[in-house]
């Protein structure tokens, strides 16, 4: 029997663990599935949303030079769009789109300059 793929969860960088965590708990809906360490400043972390796990760890990046994107396809793209449109975290040049490879998308970016796409098949 071939091997199975169950899940990717993509390891981002971050300047601030806990504060990276608190953006995505507050501006994305997202919550906490850990710290490590659990006590005191946490050099690794662990956030989810529905079926989206993201590891955050520490490291110093500069976010104008960070080049990390995560794909994240979704269901429901404009109520998500509002909720980041409304906490004012959508890129610039991300603002929801039709794109010709038929996806619905739109883009934020976090503190340290890694871009999350969100989108849905049309």
């Amino acid at each position: 029997m071939p091997g199975k793929l169950y899940i990717a969860i993509p390891r981002l960088l971050s300047n601030d663990v806990k504060a990276t965590a608190d953006w995505y708990v507050h501006n994305l809906g997202f919550t906490v599935g850990f710290f490590y360490p659990d006590t005191g400043i946490p050099e690794y972390a662990g956030v989810r949303r529905d079926n989206i796990e993201l590891h955050l760890t520490q490291a110093t990046v500069d976010p104008k030079r960070n080049d990390t994107m995560v794909y994240i396809r979704v269901a429901g793209i404009e109520e998500l769009y509002e909720q980041a449109r409304a906490n004012g975290v959508v890129h610039p040049n991300g603002h929801l789109e039709r794109k010709p490879w038929r996806q619905l998308e739109f883009a934020v970016l976090d503190p340290n300059g890694n871009l999350l796409t969100y989108g849905q098949q049309l």
